[in-house]
This record gives C-alpha cells, structure tokens and sequence, in this order.
C-alpha cells in the first residue's frame, strides 16, 4: 500500500448505496453491507472488484464486513455470490470478513459465510475477523499491505465502519 511515512491510510467510497458501501485502499477492496446482498448487489461488488484487479493484476484483497440486523439470503443470492467467489478468488490474495455482530446475528453471519469459505477450490486464505484491526494484520499478512502498514489499515478500516455502518445513504 503506498503511503507516504507517517501519512495515514483512508478507505476512499467507491459507490454508496441505502444497503451497501464500497470502498477502497490501493488493493483492498472494502464492503459494508447495511441490508442483505441482493443479486444486484453481488454483481456490483463483482464490478468493482474487476475493475481494481484490472489495476492490480498481482490480485487484490477483499474485506467484507455484513452489517444487516438481519443476515438472510433472499432467492437468487446464494448462486449469484457463489459465482462471484469463485470467478474472482483465483485472483484474489486474501478475504477477511469482519463479524462485528453478537448474539444470533453474528452466528447467522458466521453460519452464512462458513460454507463459502469451505467451497473454495483452492488455498486462498480467509479469515472470519473480530476487530477491523485483525482483519488488517490478516490482509497485511498475506500481501495486499506493505510491513507495518496493517495497524494504519487497521485504523482506516475502523474509520471506514464507525461512519457508514448505521449511516443510510
């Protein structure tokens, strides 16, 4: 990730939408769901996704942080994020996903994404994170952030969460 020495990371919005937010830092692409994906929610995240793998043909990373108070796929969905997955991961260098949520949310995510991560035809490395700090060690860890940049990921990513997650746009 360039950044100048003590200039802090930002998670720039790519689009903004009531359900969702996109955003970016160099090669880590960054989704926040406020509502359940939709199909065209799925292909959008898939848009940009390609888009930032044509800028960094090494791969990107991709941190997902599902914030709907109510995890569930509607008809459609499941196919649609199964093809997206496995269209992007052979260029993908990580996934995080961030579970902010307790309780029976946060096990309906967990219980959601589980058997995608177990679909993957390959190592690709993935990781259900508890802090978006965590989640930025993990994506530094494995090559989408430079040595020592993953607490200012940590902090960019933090930043990102506290001013979209409630925020409807």
């Amino acid at each position: 990730m360039p950044s100048p020495a003590g200039e802090s990371l930002r998670v720039s919005v790519l689009s903004a939408e009531p359900g969702h937010v996109l955003g970016v830092v160099d090669n880590v692409l960054v989704a926040l769901t406020r509502e359940p994906p939709s199909v065209d929610s799925v292909q959008g995240f898939t848009e940009r996704a390609e888009q930032l793998i044509a800028k960094h043909p090494e791969g990107i990373a991709v941190l997902i942080i599902p914030r709907a108070p109510k995890p569930a796929l509607r008809p459609g969905v499941p196919r649609a994020v199964l093809r997206a997955w496995r269209a992007l991961q052979p260029r993908l260098t990580s996934c995080a996903v961030l579970i902010r949520s307790g309780g029976v949310a946060g096990a309906l995510q967990r219980g959601l994404i589980t058997p995608l991560i177990n679909s993957s035809p390959n190592a690709l490395p993935v990781k259900l994170c508890a802090s978006p700090y965590d989640a930025a060690e993990w994506i530094a860890r494995h090559g989408s952030a430079r040595e020592g940049e993953s607490l200012a990921l940590g902090r960019a990513v933090a930043a990102f969460v506290q001013e979209h997650e409630a925020q409807q746009s």
